[in-house]
């Protein structure tokens, strides 16, 4: 399983993890509405997860070092946690460690991971387009989080494999590359309309 793929998947399962933790805080485990709570906890807890492995994957294609991977991983996590933490409940109150602390954790286990165990990339020399797998990753993500920015993203990525594709027909990708826009523009349209539409509703 590739570094990238592999950040992915476990961010995931971890941020799900670390939002199961806000259960040993009384004022979650006691709240009358602990489901409703905990669905939306858990959901940030994983779009969280799955952007630190999106960033700690593809850092680990980069970087050889393992330690300097748990450093990276542990500090981006950090940054993302605190960026959460920073965002009060509804009474006002900040959950700074409850946070902080088991979103750092996160970070150490995946950037462990990703050096330890994702594989690297396959080489032009191969065959391979790395944009186009990028560009494909890209617009998946930008369904569940960050729409417009991600699906930017992966337009462009897409467009740079296209153009490295023309030049080296025996590259393999340009499916991908195609997929990855339509993807990509139909995430955008659906995020604009729904921002559009939450606009509307404010005014």
């Amino acid at each position: 399983m590739s570094k990238l793929v592999l950040g992915l998947i476990l961010g995931v399962i971890l941020g799900v993890f670390d939002g199961l933790t806000a259960l040993m805080e009384p004022d979650i485990s006691n709240n009358p509405q602990v489901g409703t709570v905990m669905t939306s906890i858990l959901i940030g807890s994983s779009v969280k997860g799955l952007l630190a492995g999106l960033i700690i994957g593809l850092l680990a294609r980069k970087v050889k070092s393992l330690k300097k991977m748990l450093i990276l991983g542990g500090a981006i996590s950090l940054v993302l946690a605190f960026l959460v933490a920073a965002m009060p409940d509804s009474s006002g109150k900040h959950y700074w460690i409850q946070i902080m602390l088991p979103g750092t954790i996160v970070g150490l286990i995946l950037g462990y991971a990703t050096q330890k165990y994702g594989k690297y990339p396959k080489t032009v020399a191969e065959g391979y387009c790395e944009e186009a797998t990028d560009a494909l990753l890209y617009a998946i993500m930008s369904i569940f989080c960050f729409g417009p920015i991600l699906g930017i993203f992966a337009i462009s990525k897409a467009n740079k494999a296209e153009n490295l594709i023309l030049e080296n027909p025996q590259l393999q990708g340009l499916g991908k590359a195609g997929a990855a826009k339509i993807i990509a523009k139909i995430a955008i349209t659906i995020w604009s309309f729904g921002l559009l539409v939450r606009l509307f509703r404010v005014y």
